[in-house]
């Protein structure tokens, strides 16, 4: 693997550095392009832009410019506290010299952050690039089949920023749900098929939408303690950097109520949407569209007859 960036000339059109910085004070390209880009791009893709990048640094192309505007920020993101210190034979020293003295705590972690919000924004620009032109040699990863199938879905349902960027990092904890939560309730066999149903009547389409709902509402809820989430006017989002800042030692940030509250009605929400889908089924499913829920989870119906048990008494 190659660096994208292999000089201090190159590096100056995506973020602003000091004109006495050097090449070896560039951070590690190489790092975030294996963590970030070679999972996103594929690895047919990835050697295409990467090989571009080496032999014509100076006319990118639309999505090697994307993906330098990425890497810049993401490499600083990452290596910044590196590049203030240095590892000498005596431990760590203070890169900084003369009298420019170091920063203040509270402008280095402003800083942090904002170069982690540049990385966002680049990824989900990134994102929206290859799902509009689906350049060749790319293909959406699709390691979690999960119901919802985009970020644009999720964010019909539920208003996230950043929606192909928020949808990856959220995929884990959706397919968390429909394992731990959906399936108990309706079977995995019968999940399986649903998620694959067409929607060609109005008993299907009504069941789908619940299930989408139902992980869409309980994904967010479990997200909020497993992720570092934030909330703002453009919606929910998937941070890069962490919540907690431990400012002093013995010191923590107070827990967020407003987030406590979107967890608890999310996860109200959730519930509610999976209970309405147990009882869409039952009330409304037949035998002939629904056989593997009914095999699954309810008493098997005559498929002559259709699913009605109510008059039917069982001895042992």
């Amino acid at each position: 693997m190659k660096s994208f960036i292999t000089n201090i000339v190159t590096l100056r059109k995506y973020v602003r550095v000091s004109h006495s910085a050097t090449n070896v004070s560039m951070p590690d390209f190489k790092n975030v392009q294996r963590k970030y880009l070679v999972p996103l791009l594929g690895e047919t893709l990835y050697q295409t832009i990467e090989n571009e990048a080496i032999t014509n640094p100076s006319e990118p192309s639309e999505l090697l410019e994307l993906c330098l505007m990425a890497v810049t920020s993401l490499a600083y993101y990452h290596d910044l506290a590196i590049g203030a210190v240095s590892i000498t034979d005596l431990g760590l020293a203070n890169m900084a010299a003369g009298d420019n003295g170091t920063i203040p705590r509270w402008l280095y972690k402003e800083l942090e952050k904002s170069f982690a919000q540049k990385s966002e924004s680049a990824l989900e620009d990134l994102y929206t690039f290859l799902l509009k032109t689906k350049p060749e040699g790319w293909e959406m990863p699709d390691a979690l089949n999960t119901c919802i199938t985009s970020g644009l879905e999720f964010n019909s349902i539920y208003k996230i920023d950043q929606p192909h960027r928020t949808f990856q990092a959220l995929r884990p904890i959706i397919k968390e749900v429909e394992e731990m939560t959906i399936s108990p309730v309706i079977s995995e066999a019968f999940l399986e098929v649903l998620k694959e149903m067409s929607p060609d009547d109005d008993i299907k389409r009504k069941a789908i939408q619940l299930l989408k709902k139902t992980a869409v509402y309980l994904a967010i809820s479990e997200s909020c303690s497993m992720l570092p989430v934030r909330v703002s006017a453009d919606g929910f989002t998937v941070s890069l950097a962490s919540n907690i800042d431990l400012p002093n030692q013995g010191q923590q940030q107070a827990s967020d109520t407003d987030l406590m509250r979107m967890m608890s009605s999310t996860k109200a929400k959730g519930d509610s949407y999976l209970a309405k889908l147990k009882e869409w089924l039952d009330s409304n499913a037949d035998y002939e569209g629904f056989s593997t829920y009914f095999n699954s989870i309810a008493p098997m119906p005559s498929p002559s007859t259709g699913f009605d048990n109510s008059n039917q008494s069982f001895f042992f």
